[in-house]
């Protein structure tokens, strides 16, 4: 009896040892539904970056904690993701550069000339030579290049580096104009600079600053109302609403040159979020610039294999089996017991008139 109940525990431990065996049968990248090709810019060693498709964060995890970057050889490369919060709104305006020169000996300057049909504007970007330095900047603005406006007189423009660290703003706002020419001073600093700097280039940008609603934390509906209540002012005029998000930047360094094709696997719900040195010693604001890489389409990944169902779901018999053969093992347990109490209670008369005789 005891034989039988041990084969049906085997059979039963048998069964579920197949139905689990897919499970361990994955390879590293088996748990990810989709990945696509990665081309890093360059080709060679460095720093590299990609903004973080919709299509991916359509189908991988809201915090894109199961996202995986691969190499040909399988090697897992670990990156920083940030996400950028700040909303840049600006456009270049296309300019020729003349009249770069001297100002004595403690400015210097450069002219620009926006053309015919250049539209409004309102910043300038700076480039100069140094670093270390806290430099005054003067911008003037004129239809004819001869009769000069001052647009902005006390603006700075700075650079500064301390252990492997950099921080600094080359950027000079001013009233929106539409001055077809523009004329920018930069002075020298006078603790750092021995002469006028040199003006290495200049941009000049319109900026846009739209009225933005930022929620405490992203939302993920499908759809958004926008009720407006103010009583004490005339009905706003909305000529158009746009929803955004901060877009994901993933930066992560390459030693060498890789082996391609790299690969960004996502879609694994299950999946935990990495935790890797590289983002932990990633500077806030690097000095360098990260070298955009490409991207391909979403793939499904042919290596996929899905997370098995619970076992009740894909062996539905397997439930009545077990209870079947347990109440089968119950039952054979219990006439087992039943039978050793009837033998129990049969010996016991006899050895009561066997000691009556003895007596």
């Amino acid at each position: 009896m005891r034989k039988f109940a041990l084969v049906i525990c085997l059979t039963l431990a048998a069964l579920t040892s197949a139905a689990m065996f897919s499970v361990f049968a994955q390879t590293a990248t088996s748990s990810w539904a989709f990945f696509l090709d990665v081309t890093p810019g360059s080709g060679g060693s460095g720093i590299y970056d990609l903004t973080v498709p919709l299509q991916v964060m359509d189908k991988a995890r809201a915090d894109l904690a199961d996202l995986r970057l691969y190499d040909a050889q399988g090697k897992e490369i670990p990156y920083a993701l940030r996400i950028r919060r700040e909303i840049d709104d600006r456009r270049k305006v296309g300019g020729r550069l003349f009249n770069q020169a001297n100002v004595g000996s403690t400015a210097s300057e450069v002219s620009l000339d926006l053309g015919e049909d250049h539209g409004e504007h309102n910043e300038v970007e700076i480039e100069t030579a140094g670093t270390n330095f806290r430099r005054r900047v003067a911008v003037e603005g004129s239809d004819s290049g001869t009769d000069w406006k001052t647009l902005q007189a006390g603006a700075l423009i700075f650079g500064f580096e301390s252990q492997n660290k950099a921080v600094q703003s080359d950027r000079v706002n001013y009233p929106t104009s539409r001055y077809r020419y523009l004329r920018v001073r930069v002075f020298a600093d006078e603790l750092t600079d021995k002469q006028a700097p040199t003006i290495t280039n200049v941009n000049v940008m319109i900026g846009h600053k739209p009225l933005v609603i930022a929620f405490d934390q992203e939302e993920y509906v499908r759809k958004l109302r926008l009720l407006i209540t103010d009583y004490s002012n005339q009905t706003l005029t909305i000529t158009a609403i746009k929803a955004s998000a901060p877009a994901r930047q993933l930066v992560f360094e390459l030693k060498e040159a890789p082996t391609q094709p790299l690969r960004l696997f996502f879609g694994n719900p299950n999946a935990t979020a990495p935790h890797y040195d590289f983002e932990k010693e990633l500077p806030a604001k690097l000095t360098n610039t990260p070298v955009r890489s490409g991207i391909g389409l979403v793939v499904n990944n042919p290596d996929y294999i899905p997370e098995p169902l619970p076992l009740t779901e894909r062996i539905p018999w397997l439930i009545y089996l077990v209870l079947a053969a347990s109440s089968l093992a119950l039952a054979l347990i219990l006439i087992s017991l039943a039978r050793s109490t009837l033998r129990t209670k049969e010996q016991q008369p006899e050895d009561s008139d066997a000691e009556a005789s003895a007596g």
